[in-house]
């Protein structure tokens, strides 16, 4: 496991806790203030916000389900 925090391209941003990401795609992280989760592109543009981490994983729980039918099988695209 990568330390997220420590290889973000451009360095982190003061203040938040990279959780997941790659240097070509999309970062998740939280604001340890505010506690609230972003996805931002690898440059820096904020993608979606959501105000606790739960909420973002209820949401992420969602949308990931919607490509499974079911029966859990992967749907086809434009099913």
């Amino acid at each position: 496991m990568e330390d997220q925090n420590r290889f973000r391209r451009g360095g982190p941003v003061p203040g938040r806790l990279y959780l997941a990401g790659n240097a070509d795609v999309n970062w998740l992280s939280i604001d340890l203030q505010t506690h609230a989760v972003q996805r931002t592109t690898a440059d820096g543009t904020q993608l979606q916000q959501w105000p606790r981490f739960e909420d973002m994983l209820v949401a992420e729980a969602h949308r990931l389900a919607e490509g499974f039918d079911e029966l859990g099988r992967p749907r086809l695209v434009g099913e």
